[in-house]
């Protein structure tokens, strides 16, 4: 087994006190050792990385800035990972690192990392038996898989089928997303675009049935079978609309986050990002003493789940929840109620109004303001907004431009500001960004 270790110069001597106590049986690959002199570096540690070891383990110390090798041989493992289909990057975190490290590094977020608790002799052997211990670990795993028998479904057929459906519907979905009532698209130019994205080809005659089919499970579509726009947006499919959009703005939005805060976070896909970067930080406890009003049963759950899993109790938890009291939309998982006005002041009446509410917005236009659709979840929003110190509205650059029933706030509002991605080619986002810099946070897409 050949392990290749990456780390930053500043930690080669700490590097190597770790791997003296690792069995010789596991081929460690350091570039001291290793590298041919004249080398090109790029070209060696991607061929290296990408054809030669078993597993990378990345040693994270330091902010981003200083770890430039770090990043780029973690980009080769994690494309390896991808065409492997397993596990080969595995973090250990170095007792240096002070932020937290899953946002520091979001490429690692959904990983279980290790730490070296000192740079005593005590911390490298202690984090060395760690290493060897989990890398017998996943050896096993490995091994276990291969000699699994492979399991056919009952019908291979019927899932391919259901699987095309799913693509055909994700398409779909994508394509008619920026329309609305004032710009329908065609079934013809649909079909156009449908077929740039899908792997297997349509014909016109196939099309029509299957789009009269699909057309029963696509919630939140007008189809009168000439032309389709977007009514509403639903909760299931909107984590497939731009979602490194999505979790770029959440990730901005979670920096202004700080321990001992009182925050709204509202219901929507975006939110749904920045609560699973609060219950990463929750986990490696870098934010406590938090109060948390959400408007999803679905958020709820998420925080929940966070603290549970730490073994967190009333008395214990590093965050005070809340919610208000109401009905749940199927649809959005969203809170909403004709008292949503009156159930958040109750919040706050009791626990202050909130330092920051984030907000998700599903249109905006130069010119027009801020918007939502014209529905319960609008009341929600704007009550959260009345009992808020400051407003972020979020959103991401496909709802510049579309102008809804539901007005959340104009551009020049006191305390109102927004956090959108990037995009130069999209004109309604530039007449946005550009005459109201002095409140808007523009994160670089898919960062």
């Amino acid at each position: 087994m050949k392990v290749f270790l990456s780390h930053s110069s500043m930690n080669k001597s700490n590097v190597k006190a770790i791997i003296k106590y690792m069995p010789k049986q596991i081929l460690t690959w350091l570039d001291e050792t290793n590298l041919i002199w004249g080398s090109n570096l790029d070209e060696t540690f991607e061929s290296v990385i990408k054809t030669e070891i078993d597993y990378v383990i990345v040693f994270i110390s330091g902010s981003r800035k200083d770890n430039v090798w770090v990043l780029k041989e973690l980009t080769w493992a994690i494309e390896k990972e991808c065409e492997l289909g397993r596990c080969i990057v595995l973090p250990v975190i170095m007792p240096n690192v002070t932020s937290d490290p899953y946002i520091e590094y979001p490429e690692l977020a959904n990983k279980k990392f290790i730490t070296l608790d000192n740079y005593e002799e005590t911390g490298f052997k202690s984090c060395a038996e760690k290493i060897t211990t989990q890398l017998l670990a996943l050896i096993i795993n490995d091994l276990d898989n291969v000699h699994k028998p492979k399991k056919e479904n009952v019908s291979k057929t019927v899932t391919q089928a259901n699987s095309f459906i799913e693509d055909l519907c994700n398409a779909i979905y994508k394509i008619v997303f920026k329309h609305r009532e004032g710009n329908p698209i065609s079934v013809e130019e649909l079909f156009t675009q449908v077929n740039d994205v899908l792997t297997n080809k349509l014909s016109k005659e196939e099309f029509g049935p299957l789009l009269n089919q699909v057309c029963g499970i696509l919630g939140g579509i007008y189809y009168d079978g000439f032309e389709l726009y977007l009514t509403e947006e639903h909760a299931l499919w909107k984590k497939n609309i731009e979602p490194k959009n999505k979790f770029a703005i959440a990730h901005a939005a979670s920096r202004h986050i700080k321990s001992g805060a009182n925050i709204y976070i509202d219901a929507g896909s975006t939110m749904t990002k920045l609560v699973e970067i609060i219950c990463k930080r929750i986990e490696s406890k870098t934010l406590n003493n938090l109060k948390i009003t959400v408007a999803s049963t679905e958020h709820a759950g998420k925080l929940c789940d966070a603290c549970a899993a730490l073994g967190y109790d009333q008395f214990s938890s590093p965050i005070s929840l809340y919610i208000p009291g109401g009905r749940v939309r199927p649809n959005t998982k969203a809170i909403v109620g004709i008292d949503s006005e009156d159930e958040i002041k109750r919040i706050t009446d009791s626990i202050g109004k909130f330092d920051i509410a984030f907000i998700g917005a599903n249109g905006a236009k130069e010119g027009e303001g801020i918007f939502t659709h014209a529905n319960e979840e609008a009341v929600t929003k704007c009550a959260a907004k009345n009992c808020a110190k400051l407003v972020y509205y979020c959103f991401d650059d496909s709802k510049c431009g579309i102008v809804l029933g539901g007005k959340l706030a104009d551009f020049g509002e006191e305390n109102v500001k927004c956090i959108i991605n990037e995009n130069k080619e999209n004109e309604e986002y530039l007449a946005i960004a550009n005459n109201h810099e002095e409140i808007i946070e523009v994160v670089k897409p898919g960062k």
